[in-house]
């Protein structure tokens, strides 16, 4: 079953919109960027491992909620 997103930041799949304009977050810039639409995204990436040394990760639509 397919559900009807409401709202444009709930839409973690596509990933740009019509007009959609990403822009850094202040103190994670590099990191993660939020949209217009206030959808939130992380970046690609390389992180230290304790087994492997670096590994690449890939950028990704973060979804939101509330805890």
């Amino acid at each position: 079953m397919i559900s009807e997103r409401k709202y444009p930041y709930q839409d973690v799949n596509s990933p740009q919109l019509e007009g959609e304009i990403w822009r850094d977050i202040p103190d994670f810039a590099g990191c993660f960027q939020v949209s217009n639409l206030g959808r939130v995204k992380s970046l690609d990436r390389t992180v230290s491992h304790s087994r492997c040394g670096t590994q690449f990760v890939k950028g990704r639509i973060l979804k939101q909620n509330l805890k």
